[in-house]
């Protein structure tokens, strides 16, 4: 009989689909496990804003854990828990050695992301943003290079995001990264996210669970990439989507269908 009292999420390739969706019968049970008492946590790579109309799908009233665990986001209160920003002379130098590179930078502070350059990803993320709010102000704001700088140096900055199609600069960003002391995630082949060493989904879920004195080995995980690692290493059930690529399926428990299918329905059926 197993006992787990709670279940986490990431989103983009885990619990959504390919069409940013979740799956009916995933929504079902993870409505049921509320009923029973079973806590629910989203986190992702996202910041709050990204996050919040899958929460509020969901009915969730747990805190989101955003940007990788660079901050908590209390939905009730409106508050941002357990912040890790970013170290502002840090993120100015990481900013002056992507200059010159092939590389569009954004970064993300509590009430926007910022942007000079467009990327792929970007207009992605816009459009279905624009389409899930039509109404709202956007998450995403375009601005002039002089002003990005600006914002870098003088707004809190919880994670910076960079993206290029040239895997050789991302390998330069990563070991500049691993030279200056700043934790260097990739979240596709083209994307890699920039935090203050140390920051994961893991710790972060840890101290949300740490006030309800619950232990992260009493959790079951949802992930599929290289920024679920920890949380996946962490839970007592770490779970890898079958699109996962293959070091991540290596350091999960088991290994669950395709984001598109029913894995996450079968899996938690199976566990509760």
């Amino acid at each position: 009989m197993y006992n787990y009292q709670s279940v986490v999420f990431d989103l983009d390739g885990t619990l959504l689909n390919s069409r940013h969706q979740i799956l009916t019968e995933n929504k079902a049970v993870i409505q049921n496990l509320q009923s029973t008492k079973v806590d629910i946590y989203l986190a992702s790579g996202r910041p709050h804003q990204l996050m919040l109309p899958y929460a509020n799908e969901l009915g969730l009233e747990t805190p989101l854990i955003c940007c990788n665990g660079a901050y908590c986001f209390d939905a009730k209160s409106k508050d941002i828990i357990h912040g890790r920003p970013l170290d502002r002379n840090s993120l100015s130098a990481l900013l002056t050695f992507c200059k010159p590179l092939d590389v569009a930078v954004r970064i993300i502070s509590p009430k926007h992301i910022y942007l000079y350059q467009a990327a792929p990803s970007f207009q992605q993320m816009s459009e279905w943003e624009r389409t899930r709010e039509p109404n709202g102000v956007p998450t995403y704001q375009q601005v002039h290079e002089e002003q990005f700088v600006s914002f870098a140096q003088s707004l809190t900055i919880y994670k910076a995001v960079v993206e290029t199609k040239d895997l050789a600069v991302l390998k330069a960003l990563q070991t500049y990264c691993d030279d200056h002391e700043l934790n260097f995630t990739q979240s596709s082949q083209t994307m890699a996210d920039i935090t203050t060493l140390g920051t994961n989904k893991a710790q972060a879920l840890s101290q949300l669970l740490q006030a309800k004195s619950y232990d992260v080995v009493d959790t079951v995980a949802f992930g599929n990439y290289s920024n679920d690692i920890e949380l996946l290493v962490s839970a007592g059930l770490g779970i890898a989507m079958g699109n996962s690529p293959l070091e991540v399926k290596e350091i999960a428990n088991i290994v669950t269908t395709h984001h598109d299918e029913s894995g996450i329905y079968d899996s938690l059926c199976l566990y509760f």
